[in-house]
């Protein structure tokens, strides 16, 4: 059976010097914030803390996805396994397998690359098929005379020039084992002696929670980058004020809207905390809502309802700002 492992250095040692850089710094990060004055360095320094916990995850997810990644055969398809990703290509979709060169660069990338690693999604010239003296033909033109991009999807280790292009005719796949040429010539020679009637096809790739459609939409996109400004803002304009504030002043307005509590002005932090809990608790609900039950109405409600909450509490603190 074809089976080839994409070599896994320098990629994988470069993550895993990446989580522990990001380790590293967010304990220092933690141990200068119990020590600092609230000011709006302090800020910033929470920010990044904050901002590093989603990158160690992503960086974590690619580097862990090194120790599993191979491309093998199974049955009448060519399977490309990343983590927990898997891409399965009937072996009669393919049209073309080519070498990547020098010349060739990709258009609008997007995911991640370090030296070891090349994973994402870009756009790449369009090739037909081989010609009988097995040189790859010439880059394909549309109409206008101008190159065909089609999408393509990495799962490789090594730069564009060192990986193996599969096309498909819809999209193509650039991989990369250990021998990108001796990998062609056995895959060719599967196809070659392939079942004619062989009804295996490409299926949808299994992005697991990177396919998810959440994040693809519009209206929660904007409202989720409208609550984390709102909070993230009034976070910062606290750590501004915090210096010039009394000593004790009101930190909670009754229904008739007069002083009920008075206190440190460090409690106001309970409203930027408050509306940050309601972010958790949104993310979560509006995800169980649109990615599980297929409820979009009642995610937006929910995100919706966050938004409010989030200028609710900005509404709260000009409020208790303007008490005398």
């Amino acid at each position: 059976m074809l089976e080839a492992y994409p070599p896994r250095t320098p990629g994988r040692t470069i993550g895993l010097g990446l989580i522990a850089g990001i380790i590293a710094f967010d304990i220092l990060a933690i141990f200068l914030l119990l020590r600092l004055p609230i000011n709006i360095w302090s800020f910033l320094l929470s920010l990044l803390v904050v901002v590093s916990i989603p990158c160690l995850y992503w960086v974590a997810f690619l580097t862990t996805s090194l120790a599993t990644s191979n491309y093998h055969i199974e049955a009448d398809s060519l399977v490309i396994e990343w983590g927990r990703l898997r891409q399965v290509i009937g072996l009669n979709q393919i049209q073309a397998l080519y070498l990547g060169d020098e010349q060739m660069k990709p258009h609008r990338f997007r995911g991640s690359r370090w030296p070891g690693l090349m994973f994402g999604r870009a756009l790449l010239p369009a090739h037909s098929q081989p010609r009988e003296d097995n040189r790859e033909s010439p880059t394909e033109k549309d109409q206008a005379g101008s190159e065909r991009l089609l999408a393509t999807f990495f799962f490789a280790t090594r730069p564009l020039n060192q990986q193996l292009l599969i096309s498909t005719g819809p999209a193509i796949y650039g991989i990369s084992p250990p021998d990108p040429a001796g990998f062609r010539s056995e895959l060719d020679g599967l196809r070659a002696g392939e079942n004619n009637e062989s009804t295996s096809e490409i299926s949808p790739t299994n992005w697991g929670f990177l396919g998810w459609d959440i994040w693809h939409d519009r209206i929660l996109r904007i409202c989720l980058g409208a609550i984390l400004s709102l909070n993230g803002l009034l976070f910062a304009l606290l750590t501004i004020l915090i210096s010039r504030l009394p000593t004790e002043m009101a930190l909670h307005l009754d229904a008739q809207r007069q002083i009920d509590r008075f206190g440190s002005p460090a409690g106001l932090f309970l409203l930027p905390l408050t509306g940050f809990v309601t972010i958790l608790v949104a993310v979560a609900l509006g995800w169980f809502y649109y990615q599980n039950r297929r409820e979009k109405p009642l995610a937006y409600i929910v995100v919706g309802a966050a938004v409010l909450i989030e200028l609710a509490t900005w509404v709260a603190l000009a409020g208790l700002l303007s008490s005398p």
